[in-house]
């Protein structure tokens, strides 16, 4: 339709826009500030290597059938600053394709930037991105994970406090209006059947909620309304145009994406929006469903925060320290300042 075709046609405008700055010979000079020994911000020329900048190509079988080896997971995606190297725990299924950020191959780095010959790569807006699901029969409601996950000393004082102020009775159990309460504060869904089922996901019983089991569940995310099987991945404008076009000629045949292997492969490709906006949907494969959507908005808000984007809403903020919850204060601030 019309409204399909304006999508279509700001992709291709967007994916021009990169083109142009890709094409750009040498390496790009950029300015950014930095402090001098006066403590004064002043301008400072940044060379962007882009040595590495060819295209990796893959299949849609490769993404279908492997493709774990084509997108990495953000977890890590490493950059260094003047001392060391910091990567954050983002949740596992948020992805970047190796044409969004290449992989530098030396002995001293993973992925990122290396801390001993700061070979400093330009970092693209994420402007568009895919729900991805390599098989419809592999979705499935996420699990709690190990119990032995470690939770930094940090993290748990920080929830420690969180608990008692929702507290508001003092003791030391939340019940089902409390946890309405925290769910209303990290902008998920909170009528009472939601409360009931976040106090069972959290192991707790009809009277609430106790506080050990309260950090465990927030920090280690067990207690989100996710799915396991189902992906966020950050595509290249030129990916996403293939992709754009793929999702139209399959659908044209009546075709699922993935049937060369006997599943159903299911794509939604969303063009992202600014501040609480939804992102918009360009194109959706047969059979796909949509990610539920405390998946996408906490999912959306760690695209954000890897964008650097410094203005947030209350609930977005929240959503987002609840989404970092296993990372401390001082790897956030070193990551975001580096990025």
């Amino acid at each position: 339709g019309r409204g399909g075709l304006k999508q279509a046609d700001k992709l291709d405008a967007l994916q021009v826009e990169e083109q142009e700055q890709e094409q750009r010979p040498g390496d790009e000079m950029e300015e950014d500030f930095v402090a001098d020994a006066r403590g004064e911000e002043t301008f400072q020329d940044i060379k962007y290597d882009r040595s590495n900048d060819k295209i990796v190509r893959w299949t849609l079988d490769e993404m279908c059938g492997e493709f774990k080896k084509i997108f990495k997971p953000f977890s890590s995606f490493v950059v260094a600053d003047a001392y060391k190297k910091v990567s954050l725990k983002f949740p596992e299924d948020i992805l970047f394709s190796q044409n969004y950020y290449r992989e530098i191959k030396d002995s001293k780095s993973r992925w990122g930037v290396s801390s001993e010959k700061y070979r400093e790569q330009r970092l693209k807006n994420i402007t568009v991105f895919m729900e991805f699901a390599p098989s419809s029969k592999d979705v499935a409601v996420s699990m709690p994970p190990d119990e032995k996950v470690n939770i930094p000393e940090e993290i748990q004082n920080h929830l420690k406090s969180t608990f008692h102020l929702l507290d508001s009775d003092g003791n030391q159990i939340l019940s089902q209006a409390e946890i309405q309460n925290y769910l209303r504060a990290v902008g998920m869904p909170y009528g009472p059947a939601d409360a009931k089922r976040m106090i069972l996901r959290m192991g707790g019983g009809e009277k609430g909620v106790a506080c050990d089991q309260f950090i465990r569940a927030v920090a280690t995310r067990s207690a989100e309304d996710a799915e396991t099987g189902r992906y966020i991945v950050v595509l290249s404008l030129a990916e996403a145009e293939s992709m754009h076009r793929i999702i139209h000629a399959f659908s044209a045949q009546g075709i699922t994406i993935g049937h060369k292997f006997g599943k159903t492969s299911e794509l939604t490709l969303r063009l992202d929006a600014s501040m609480g906006e939804k992102p918009s949907m360009l194109s959706q494969s047969i059979g796909s469903q949509i990610m539920r959507d405390h998946q996408l908005n906490r999912s959306r808000q760690c695209l954000r925060f890897i964008d650097c984007e410094h203005f947030y809403e209350r609930a977005s903020l929240n959503l987002l320290l609840l989404v970092l919850g296993l990372n401390t204060s001082k790897s956030r601030e070193a990551f975001f300042t580096s990025v």
